[in-house]
């Protein structure tokens, strides 16, 4: 039949429904007891001041897709996404000044911002929660309306500028400037340009 051209394995539609439960059993397995997940390829070395936000980025992002599958298995999806937000929300978990801070918080205003749409009981509660964190994120932008991996970046910028902006749409309160100066730093940005920002 000859070599393959792709790594990807082709699935039919019959097989969807088994692979979903597949992939939403094997997220809960491999959550820690403290609720969390690793993510050991990140980086090449287990940076004790950059891997506490990963792990908080990839918890939230996985409490996200729990709430989204959470028809599969609702017991396990419910009890899987309460460990997962408490370990997410709490700040000792947020390692500040240390750059990666920025997609722990954005991806946490993005498993908010699907728990603000499909929760409604304690909305109000998330609302609140969720405007704090847009706040650190206004802290944590640098002069030239950049976030920072790393250095300040646009493709950091972009992924945090979508979280804020799904945070708005989902009723938090955002400060607009903070918006418009990533806006406007994106469009700004050319390359080959120093990335390491003011």
């Amino acid at each position: 039949p000859g070599l393959p051209t792709r790594t990807m394995l082709p699935r039919s539609e019959k097989e969807y429904d088994d692979i979903v439960k597949r992939a939403v059993a094997w997220l809960i397995r491999h959550q820690r007891s403290d609720g969390a997940w690793t993510d050991s390829r990140y980086v090449m070395c287990p940076d004790p001041k950059l891997l506490p936000n990963v792990f908080t980025a990839v918890a939230a992002l996985a409490a996200a897709a729990l709430l989204e599958w959470r028809d599969v298995d609702p017991k396990a999806c419910d009890a899987a996404r309460e460990k997962a937000e408490k370990y997410l929300l709490d700040e000792n978990h947020v390692n500040r000044k240390n750059n990666e801070e920025c997609y722990a918080d954005g991806y946490r205003l993005l498993y908010l911002s699907r728990k603000a749409a499909l929760v409604k009981e304690g909305k109000e509660a998330t609302l609140k929660r969720m405007s704090e964190i847009a706040a650190k994120l206004a802290a944590s932008q640098v002069k030239n309306g950049m976030w920072a991996h790393e250095y300040p970046n646009p493709f950091c910028t972009a992924s945090v500028l979508w979280c804020l902006q799904q945070a708005k749409a989902a009723g938090a309160g955002v400060d607009a400037t903070m918006m418009e100066k990533a806006a406007a730093a994106l469009k700004d940005w050319t390359s080959p340009r120093t990335p390491w920002g003011d």
